[in-house]
């Protein structure tokens, strides 16, 4: 039988790389995002489109869906707290209890590592390492509350994983890289420790297949 999936921010980088793999392992995909241009390229994957703000519409997106892959969310270093409240933690809120009701088994979270972001070097974290209890921004804090969120929600005939990949990039990369490139161009580029700072990127491809195992496997 066809497992049934919703994925919301489908219409981002990691988004359309999930979509794909989705499609491509055989499940049927239903995308939820803004924008009608993007939507219809969704359409054009094979997908199903679901348009508008996700925030008042969660049961009609999680209704006859087998598992939710949320990606959506606001990913900044600044903005107004009540932006990425309502963005990070209430979606996150609504999607688990709509994905409930709807009869839902599984629920998997694109969360980041920036809940152990801390001013200096950080090496050998594991999943047992606690997040900062300082924040360094409103949207480390709301990722670590959605998670904590997750987290609370997961029950035999509901499971939740939160995965946490780090500076995602790839070819449907709209932000990250792009900025980067700008200021390299710009020769605004900052080169910390003459060039040797070591940062994690993940592509979205192998994103996607994370999370493709993380259902696969989510017993």
């Amino acid at each position: 039988m066809t497992r049934r999936a919703l994925v919301t921010g489908a219409t981002g980088g990691l988004g359309l790389s999930l979509v794909r793999a989705l499609l491509d392992a055989g499940y049927s995909v239903r995308g939820s995002g803004r924008k009608p241009e993007a939507l219809e390229r969704l359409r054009a994957m094979g997908a199903e489109p679901f348009g508008g703000d996700l925030m008042d519409q969660t049961e009609d997106a999680c209704r006859d869906i087998d598992v939710v892959f949320h990606a959506a969310g606001l990913s900044s270093p600044w903005g107004p707290d009540a932006d990425f409240d309502r963005a990070n933690v209430e979606l996150t809120r609504r999607l688990l209890h709509a994905a409930q009701g709807a009869g839902v088994d599984g629920f998997i979270f694109v969360s980041s590592p920036s809940i152990f972001a801390r001013w200096g070097d950080q090496t050998g974290l594991t999943e047992a390492s606690p997040p900062n209890p300082r924040p360094l921004n409103a949207y480390a804090r709301t990722k670590g509350e959605a998670e904590r969120l997750v987290r609370a929600a997961d029950a035999p005939g509901f499971r939740t994983v939160s995965l946490r990949p780090r500076a995602i990039v790839g070819p449907n990369d709209a932000v990250l890289l792009p900025r980067l490139l700008r200021l390299v161009k710009k020769g605004r580029f900052p080169l910390f420790r003459n060039g040797e700072a070591l940062v994690e990127m993940t592509d979205h491809r192998d994103a996607a297949r994370a999370f493709l195992l993380a259902d696969a496997h989510r017993e």
